[in-house]
């Protein structure tokens, strides 16, 4: 049995290297964190360039429908270089929700522009993958719409949806742009990663049909991996 990185796969190690070492020196780096910014735009174009949005996104939707180990291969080179800019939920848990949650529409309309980079996804899943915080947990109305807060919500200060979970275990869509939703800032130690929260008063929500509780624990699994 080989264990070894395959060719394919060092490859991408040492673009994604290269790349980052062109477009994220140390000061950028620094001054990203200085300013308090959600991403840095030109390492996301870089980022965008090489393919890393569009690693676990399958082919037939504009990705290159490769492996968790690769996306792992691809954090490493980011953590490296300690890159200001989405990865985590973005480019690894959200496509991973779509592929298993989305319908057929969903697929359509967000996996090629997740793959392009052409928009951020937040995701919201840590009260059901750790535990619930005081005061935090999402509840789904009959009407469509999600009531509650959100916390620790990853690629959460620059992006254009999230993926959400409510307190059943259902994920849903939930546009950046949606009338109730509020959103703001959380502080935490590694200021290139931040973190968000988001509170939801009769928020309209599209939600993912094929969710249930093992996919969230599945995402939360493969967002440790990565």
């Amino acid at each position: 049995m080989e264990f070894a990185l395959s060719a394919d796969q060092k490859l991408l190690q040492d673009s994604l290297r290269r790349a980052l070492e062109r477009a994220c020196p140390l000061d950028r780096v620094r001054r990203v964190a200085a300013d308090d910014l959600p991403q840095d735009r030109e390492v996301w174009r870089t980022l965008c360039e090489v393919g890393v949005p569009a690693l676990l996104v399958p082919e037939a939707f504009g990705g290159l429908g490769l492996s968790l180990l690769d996306a792992a291969l691809a954090a490493e080179e980011l953590g490296r270089h300690v890159a200001p800019s989405p990865f985590l939920g973005t480019a690894v848990l959200a496509p991973l929700a779509l592929r298993e949650a989305g319908s057929a529409a969903q697929q359509d309309k967000w996996l090629p522009r997740l793959a392009a980079g052409e928009c951020i996804a937040g995701v919201a899943i840590a009260e059901a993958v750790a535990g619930a915080r005081d005061g935090a947990g999402v509840a789904a109305n009959a009407n469509g719409t999600l009531d509650g807060s959100a916390l620790f919500v990853l690629d959460a200060g620059a992006a254009d949806v999230f993926i959400v979970t409510d307190r059943a275990g259902g994920l849903h869509l939930v546009r950046a742009d949606a009338q109730g939703l509020t959103r703001g800032a959380l502080r935490s130690i590694d200021a290139t990663r931040p973190l968000g929260e988001l509170h939801f008063a009769q928020v309209k929500a599209e939600p993912l049909p094929n969710a249930n509780q093992a996919t969230l624990a599945r995402r939360g699994g493969q967002g440790r991996a990565a």
